[in-house]
């Protein structure tokens, strides 16, 4: 049975030792499609890194023939901002400062900012300044970890919103 686009990107990165973030397809003008791979590594993923998995990837991709005409293949480290976006992400960020902007009913959202204490099913634990906060999976619009510096103090990681959308 032949591989699908997300089984081959999975198994071939994992077997480079690293884990597949993320990825996306999407249409690059002129230039055919951007295939976007984001790789991730609990001791960090470097340039030469990229470039191997990417040389990895480009001729799985080739054998394999499942992206019809021209494409850009682009392999990246997800970054220190990185977006979390899935369980996963959000189990690998334990311990890291993100910023989480969720729905409070239908007209009006929160932004919080504090430590990823974990999940506890498809729940959020985030520990704020205020209060340690439990957000439904569900009803995240958008989070980000916020990049921390060695010396640098970090703005305060109580709610930062409360606006109508």
């Amino acid at each position: 049975m032949p591989r699908g686009l997300d089984q081959l990107l999975r198994e071939e990165v994992r077997e480079a030792g690293f884990e597949l973030y993320d990825w996306s397809l999407k249409a690059a003008g002129k230039r055919g499609r951007l295939l976007q791979v984001s790789i991730h590594s609990d001791k960090g993923v470097n340039l030469d890194q990229c470039a191997a998995v990417s040389r990895t990837l480009g001729r799985a991709l080739e054998a394999e023939d499942l992206i019809e005409g021209r494409y850009i293949l682009e392999v990246s480290s997800p970054g220190m901002d990185r977006p979390l976006m899935s369980p996963r992400h959000y189990e690998i960020a334990r311990g890291r400062i993100a910023r989480v902007q969720h729905r409070q009913g239908e007209n009006a959202s929160r932004t919080l900012e504090g430590e990823v204490l974990g999940l506890e099913g498809s729940v959020l634990v985030l520990k704020s300044d205020e209060a340690e906060e439990r957000i439904p999976l569900a009803e995240i619009d958008r989070a980000r970890l916020v990049p921390q510096f060695p010396g640098r103090k970090r703005k305060s990681a109580g709610p930062t919103g409360g606006k109508k959308k």
